[in-house]
């Protein structure tokens, strides 16, 4: 129902919120190093390879979905999707706040922690499975969506060994993020 579909989504801002702070906190205070520095934040010269990577890779996993015989998934933003100023506020979070925030947490501190540990690639899966296995429950944990959720975030860690930047992964996100939306919004 609405009302549990905005507190999910009231209670996913405020652990974005929580948890960015504190590793801001962490990083500053426990390890004196600059958050921007630690997080990799940096332009890469070829950025818009990287944003128009999301668009590639959201067609490409279209195709994947269709070929893996993946149901339709009811994303909790359906439901109250019901103005124009709903569908602004949420494109900006679904486009900018989620990919922003994710790809900070996922490539910017845990894909290097994941890396010393296992490795490049496992550093990217073990960042990738994290971070799908958080998305689980929007897909009712239907194993072709989870499939897929995973094949886009080794993408975009990807995108962050390739390039040294969390910022490429952020620019890969957000444009898969963004196709995806519009597909979405085209569809209704």
């Amino acid at each position: 129902d609405w009302s549990s579909d905005v507190c999910s989504s009231d209670l996913q801002s405020a652990f974005y919120a929580f948890t960015l702070c504190w590793t801001w906190l962490l990083l500053r205070l426990k390890c004196d190093v600059a958050f921007r520095s630690a997080m990799a934040l940096t332009w890469p010269a070829d950025a818009w390879r990287w944003a128009v990577a999301g668009p590639v890779v959201a067609l490409g996993l279209g195709m994947a979905a269709v070929a893996l015989r993946a149901p339709r998934a009811a994303l909790p933003i359906e439901s109250f999707l019901d103005s124009r100023a709903a569908v602004v506020v949420t494109g900006l979070f679904v486009v900018l706040a989620g990919p922003t925030f994710e790809e900070l947490m996922f490539r910017g501190f845990v894909f290097p922690v994941a890396q010393r540990s296992f490795g490049t690639w496992g550093g990217i899966l073990f960042s990738a499975l994290s971070i799908a296995l958080l998305h689980g429950p929007e897909y009712k944990w239907v194993w072709q969506h989870v499939v897929l959720i995973t094949l886009v975030f080794v993408a975009c860690g990807y995108a962050r060994y390739r390039t040294g930047t969390t910022t490429a992964a952020i620019l890969l996100h957000a444009g898969f993020n963004l196709t995806e939306f519009t597909g979405f919004l085209l569809s209704r």
